[in-house]
């Protein structure tokens, strides 16, 4: 559950520039991103649905989420929900919603509710879609099933804690490149966003070291040769 509020949190900043005309006073806006997660190349991703809530009152009050699917009736309630503060702006959220057992993330209209700590409550609305083929992908058809799709890089220390998420530099031509300017980094994961990030796409983890090991292999090779 960590590893997805470390790693979706980075998305919060984006979600600040949409707009939410019909939310209550205080609520600012709600949005929702729909979630795959691919351990491997060779997997079907894992789903979850991370909802995310700008707030114009004391986000500190924040004492419950409440979100339901018109379609299904199938709702989620957080109590206690993760709090941010960036710059001016307050966040409440929660990264890792799972989907009813044995079904997919319901699509369609969210209607959603805030409730602060002394019950008052603002409601607002959310749409969560994504393209259905991605339920039975793999990470190498995530790119043909996306359009206008943005690509970030996530790097990640020995204890699974993010430390870098933005565009690849223009200098990092190799793992090794990557770790001149983040020597404390040990993996790393491509993030694949589409629709206002409203669905993202995590790629498998890959380490920044296995490839400078075979290179070391391959030299330590030739140098016995010679």
């Amino acid at each position: 559950m960590a590893k997805y509020f470390s790693f979706l949190l980075v998305l919060i900043t984006a979600f600040s520039f949409f707009s939410c005309a019909d939310a209550e006073p205080e609520l600012i806006l709600a949005s929702a991103s729909a979630v795959f997660d691919y351990a491997d190349d060779s997997s079907l991703p894992q789903t979850c649905l991370a909802v995310f809530v700008q707030m114009d009152s004391e986000v500190q009050r924040a004492e419950r989420l409440e979100m339901e699917n018109r379609d299904t009736g199938y709702n989620w309630q957080v109590s206690s929900p993760r709090l941010f503060k960036n710059g001016e702006k307050q966040w409440a959220c929660y990264t890792n919603l799972q989907p009813p057992a044995n079904e997919s993330l319901p699509t369609g209209v969210y209607d959603f509710r805030y409730v602060d700590a002394a019950g008052e409550e603002a409601t607002s609305s959310f749409i969560v879609n994504y393209p259905a083929a991605l339920l039975n992908s793999k990470a190498g058809d995530v790119s043909s099933l996306l359009t206008s799709v943005t690509e970030n890089l996530a790097l990640f220390d020995k204890n699974k804690v993010l430390i870098f998420f933005g565009k690849t530099r223009s200098n990092w031509n190799s793992n090794s490149s990557i770790l001149r300017d983040f020597n404390g980094a040990v993996t790393k994961r491509r993030c694949l966003s589409a629709d206002n990030n409203r669905v993202v796409c995590m790629m498998p983890e890959e380490s920044l070291f296995e490839k400078q090991a075979a290179n070391t292999e391959t030299e330590d090779d030739d140098s016995d040769d010679n």
